[in-house]
């Protein structure tokens, strides 16, 4: 069964997808000719359809070749394999130095985690060492352990006569019982052919880390949803099963999305003091409300509570919209925002529809005009159907405007019947720069005027940042150097920094395949060097923006590390180990089915 158009089909593979608008050194791969073959008809077409040589690319041939060699090298490091599976790996001229340094220096340190970081260049001053000999000791911190994980990414590419060079990111951990030993490092590692196999000659280390985790299990954190939900049967019936059993048992028409875009809302619904949880849920699968028991489990109340929905939900908010003291609910549904009034004791009643033309992705809530109630801003990702002059798909790719129209409801009040919300999105200035694709949105004082700003990320193109200036915006992420023209995906404000201003972080996607591809000279080359760099920033990842004294922002994401955050979807500034400082979290991954094993 295949799925309606989402623009995470465009997204899932980064890569691929740079690597189709790269096929050709102008750019576009050519189109099928009457003399081609006919459609893709079974496996081995499939496999010659895909072929990067087919449009010349035989750098991404071999780092297919490549990956299948680190593949061979991270299983046998996952099975803590003797040397001699390591055999037939490296040339015979193999040469380099330790894989691992004999000087670290502790970058942080408390009582359960510890991290430290080698000079890569004392790891090449070792002496040199046999292929077998330096995997072995660059292993040996996992030896005994339950369970190793290795992964390879490779993010740079460079074919030459007698094979080739690579740029490969490595993030391996070995789980004991009561500690975990992370091992992250970057390798440069030069390849040779020997009788038409290729073997690695060469490992020069360009970084090094390692990470020592000491708990009762290992782990910083545990996966507790069954020991809170596990008593509910729509937790064992809905819940625990995965989208790939439900997308076969559900009519396509329903219109169920697998991409994760469903949201959820964390409150005390029932004024007890416990934070509660709604989850949001696909077309067909009905919303759910947990109520937090004092033992810390978790019971459903959806139905009784009113709130189990079966429209397709995408987001959700507790806030309270009437000033009563309690927390009320707003959700977004295909066609409409909900608004609905909590009774004080976790029973909900509907209150209000307010009228979408595209499905609601996101809602952020503030009270912009400070007039004393909160407003509610909803990003719409999708353009209006209904209008046959806009396209289905993000056009240009990396600056597209034919997104929907987000909106801003301003509070009114209410009447003994409903409460009362306007689309007021031109009459302050939002209408600008509002047809972005976007995912999420963020309130904040970023100029400290005592009004809130909204922040705006944005997929396929820069984000926004909209100041406040009594109750009318202006979009100034240009001047304030947070534009961020990547795959906006969430926002997030912290002070990271302990200054006293506020600084930004934003979700993307780090794509491998997008490093290899747009860092290539015959990448796009009939372009101009702007959209190349545009190409290129797409595949950096996360970004982290520091306010600075001048009111704009410095962009500190390279030089802070964070912008490795994987495929990420949302992240959360949180003191995780409340030492005072902020740290980032981050919600990642892509639907991989049986596949878990992803860096």
């Amino acid at each position: 069964m295949t799925d309606r158009f989402n623009p995470g089909q465009w997204r899932w593979a980064m890569g691929a997808v740079l690597a189709v608008l790269a096929l050709t050194p102008t750019g576009w791969s050519q189109a099928p000719t009457v003399d081609q073959p006919a459609p893709i008809g079974d496996v081995a077409d499939a496999k010659r359809m895909v072929d990067p040589r087919r449009d010349g690319w035989d750098s991404e041939a071999f780092h297919d070749e490549v990956n299948g060699r680190l593949k061979v090298l991270a299983k046998a490091v996952a099975e803590q394999a003797d040397e001699a599976a390591l055999l037939g790996l490296a040339s015979e001229s193999y040469k380099g130095g330790s894989l691992i340094p004999n000087k670290f220096v502790a970058v942080y340190s408390d009582t359960n985690t510890k991290v430290e970081r080698g000079d890569a260049a004392d790891a090449a001053h070792t002496g040199g060492k046999g292929f077998a000999e330096a995997i072995a000791a660059w292993t040996k911190p996992w030896q005994g352990a339950s369970k190793v994980r290795v992964k390879f990414k490779t993010v740079g590419v460079t074919p030459t006569d007698f094979a080739g060079r690579t740029e490969v990111l490595i993030e391996g951990v070995g789980f004991f019982d009561d500690r975990s030993i992370q091992q992250n490092a970057t390798w440069a590692i030069q390849w040779k052919r020997v009788n038409n196999v290729l073997k690695i000659d060469q490992i020069k280390v360009s970084s090094y880390e390692r990470v020592t985790t000491v708990t009762a299990t290992g782990r910083l954190l545990s996966d507790c949803s069954e020991a809170v939900l596990g008593r509910n049967p729509s937790f064992a019936k809905q819940l625990k099963i995965g989208s790939h059993d439900w997308i076969s048992r559900l009519d396509r028409n329903l219109g169920l999305q697998t991409f994760g875009h469903q949201g959820l809302a964390v409150g005390d619904v029932n004024g007890d003091g416990l934070d509660d949880v709604y989850v949001c849920q696909g077309s067909g699968l009905p919303n759910r409300l947990f109520v937090q028991n004092g033992d810390g489990s978790a019971r459903d109340v959806s139905a009784a509570a009113g709130v189990d929905w079966l429209e397709p939900t995408r987001s959700a908010l507790f806030i309270d919209l009437d000033n009563d003291g309690d927390q009320d609910l707003a959700l977004t549904t295909d066609a409409h925002i909900m608004l609905m009034n909590n009774d004080g004791k976790g029973v909900f009643t509907r209150k209000g529809l307010l009228p979408l033309k595209r499905p609601g992705f996101s809602l952020a809530a503030a009270d912009y005009d400070i007039d004393g109630d909160l407003d509610l801003y909803v990003c719409i990702y999708f353009s209006p159907s209904a209008d046959p002059n806009e396209l289905a798909q993000p056009v240009p790719y990396f600056n597209a405007t034919n997104g929907g129209r987000n909106m801003l409801w301003r509070n009114d009040g209410q009447t003994a019947d409903e409460w009362v919300f306007k689309d007021v999105t031109d009459d302050v200035g939002l209408n600008h720069n509002n047809r972005r694709w976007s995912f999420a949105a963020a309130w904040e004082d970023v100029d400290n005027d005592g009004d809130l700003d909204l922040y705006v990320a944005n997929d396929f193109g820069p984000n926004n940042l909209y100041q406040n200036d009594g109750g009318r915006f202006k979009d100034v992420a240009k001047q304030a150097n947070v534009r961020d023209r990547s795959f906006g995906m969430s926002v997030a404000f912290g002070d990271a920094n302990r200054d006293g201003l506020m600084d930004l972080y934003v979700s993307n996607m780090f794509s491998s395949a997008g490093f290899r591809i747009t860092s290539q000279p015959r990448f796009r080359v009939k372009d101009f060097n702007e959209t190349r760099k545009a190409f290129q920033y797409l595949a950096r990842g996360n970004s982290l923006f520091q306010r600075n004294a001048l009111g704009g922002y410095d962009d500190v994401s390279i030089a802070s590390g964070t912008t490795m955050g994987r495929w990420s979807w949302a992240s959360q500034f949180v003191d995780l180990n409340n030492d005072g400082w902020l740290d980032i979290a981050i919600a990642n991954g892509w639907q991989t089915n049986e596949l878990n094993d992803d860096l």
